[in-house]
């Protein structure tokens, strides 16, 4: 398993083992292309109205974060790559099998020590190779970044408000 920019996270697989790739604010696409050569079976996780956008990444299924009935049907998780935490990570984190791994980029969540789970926190390195092959991407039309509203830098702190209630439909982007 690799972060976004290809740096991988010390996890070890068997073939046929269950890995829930778990993704949100736009990552999946950097996150689960590395795991598409691999014999694991990958899961996308995101927010409902990102679902048919999904189903277009190289992945085995696609989940609803935000649907309790979705997460519910899931079970003996592999692993999980956690990009996004709070309440959605709290949910899942008991869907994770005993002996499970969560890589996080928020680093080790609430309450995780009463699963018996390998908690390992990572993060995204400068990579120039990795940053040209998604500019490209982007200039194929096959990856994009959606824009939910355009604020100015001085409104940081109204932006941030809006992020932590949630519902956009893409980021956030500050100008001067």
């Amino acid at each position: 398993m690799q972060s976004g920019h290809n740096r991988p996270i010390s996890a070890h697989f068997r073939a046929g083992d269950f890995e829930f790739a778990y993704f949100g604010e736009d990552l999946g696409k950097p996150i689960c292309e590395p795991v598409e050569a691999s014999a694991l079976i990958a899961v996308a996780g995101v927010r409902a109205w990102e679902k048919e956008e999904a189903a277009k990444l190289k992945v085995d299924g696609v989940v609803a974060i935000d649907s309790e009935e979705q997460i519910e049907h899931l079970h003996d998780l592999d692993a999980i790559a956690d990009t996004v935490g709070g309440t959605t990570i709290q949910r899942l984190l008991k869907r994770i099998r005993k002996g499970g791994f969560l890589g996080s980029v928020l680093g080790e969540p609430e309450g995780a020590k009463k699963y018996d789970i390998r908690v390992e926190a990572f993060m995204a390195q400068p990579d120039a190779s990795r940053l040209h092959q998604l500019a490209d991407d982007v200039a194929r039309h096959e990856f994009s970044i959606p824009i939910a509203r355009t604020m100015k830098l001085q409104e940081i702190q109204e932006a941030h408000r809006i992020v932590e209630r949630g519902g956009l439909s893409g980021k956030i982007v500050l100008v001067p």
